[in-house]
C-alpha cells in the first residue's frame, strides 16, 4: 500500500516482543524510503541502512492488528487466514529531510502520474489492455509502481482510444500514435509495453518501450 496521508505503513510482524517490533519498524522504514524516492536499492545503501537502524527515532506511534491473508490458489489446507501486522506512523517530513541532507533526491509532494499503454498477447489473441479483460495485469503494475511511490493511470480504451492506438502500434514500438493518443490525458509521462501470456497462464513484460 502507498504511504497514506498520515505517514502510516502496515507491515507483517512476527510477534509482540521488542525485537520483533524493532525489526518490523526497520522494514517499514525501508519501504518508506523507497516510496519517497523510487529507488528500490536504497535500503541497502549506507544512508538506507542508517535510517533503518535509527527508524524508531522517526516513529510517532504504532499499533498491532490482525489482517486477512490473501491465499494463493495452491496454498495448502490449514494455511493461516490472518496475520499480525504492525501499523507504523512515521514523521515523514523528518525522513525526507534526512534523505535530502544525505544528497538523495526525493519525489515531489505529488509525483506526476504515469500513463501506461499495454499490448497483450494471449492464446493467439492480440489486443490493447483494458480494465475488464486485463484487470489482473493492471493491478500487478499498480502494486509494483505503488511500492516505488509512483501512481499509474491506464487509458479509458473507449472508442476514441480504440480508433487511435492498435496492438501493433504498442508492440512494435511506434511512438507517434501512442504519443498523440496520450495527449487527451494531459500527462507528461507515458509508458508503453507488451505482455505475452504463456500457455501455463503465466506472463511477463517482454518489451517495455518508449517513455516520454
Amino acid at each position: 500500500q502507498p504511504v497514506n496521508a498520515n505517514g502510516v505503513l502496515s507491515v507483517p510482524v512476527s510477534g509482540a516482543s521488542d525485537t520483533a517490533r524493532r525489526a518490523a519498524i526497520a522494514g517499514a522504514m525501508g519501504q518508506l524510503i523507497v516510496r519517497l524516492t523510487g529507488l528500490p536499492m536504497l535500503p541497502q545503501s549506507p544512508i538506507g541502512q542508517r535510517l533503518r537502524a535509527d527508524a524508531e527515532q522517526f516513529v510517532l506511534g504504532y499499533s498491532y492488528r490482525e489482517a486477512p491473508v490473501e491465499l494463493a490458489a495452491d496454498s495448502p489446507l490449514g494455511s493461516p487466514l490472518t496475520e499480525t501486522r504492525l501499523e507504523v506512523r512515521f514523521a515523514v517530513q523528518d525522513v525526507q529531510r534526512a534523505l535530502v541532507r544525505a544528497g538523495v533526491e526525493i519525489w515531489p509532494a505529488s509525483p506526476p502520474p504515469v500513463l501506461i499503454w499495454l499490448a497483450v498477447e494471449t492464446a493467439g489473441e492480440r489486443r490493447v489492455a483494458d480494465a475488464v479483460a486485463d484487470a489482473e495485469w493492471q493491478q500487478r503494475l499498480q502494486s509494483k509502481a505503488s511500492a516505488l511511490g509512483i501512481r499509474v493511470i491506464f487509458p479509458l480504451m473507449d472508442l476514441e482510444d480504440l480508433s487511435a492506438v492498435s496492438y501493433t502500434d504498442i508492440a512494435a514500438g511506434f511512438a507517434d500514435p501512442v504519443r498523440e493518443a496520450s495527449m487527451r490525458y494531459g500527462l507528461d509521462d507515458v509508458l508503453a509495453g507488451r505482455i505475452q501470456v504463456l500457455a501455463d497462464g503465466q506472463g511477463g513484460v517482454v518489451h517495455l518501450g518508449d517513455r516520454d
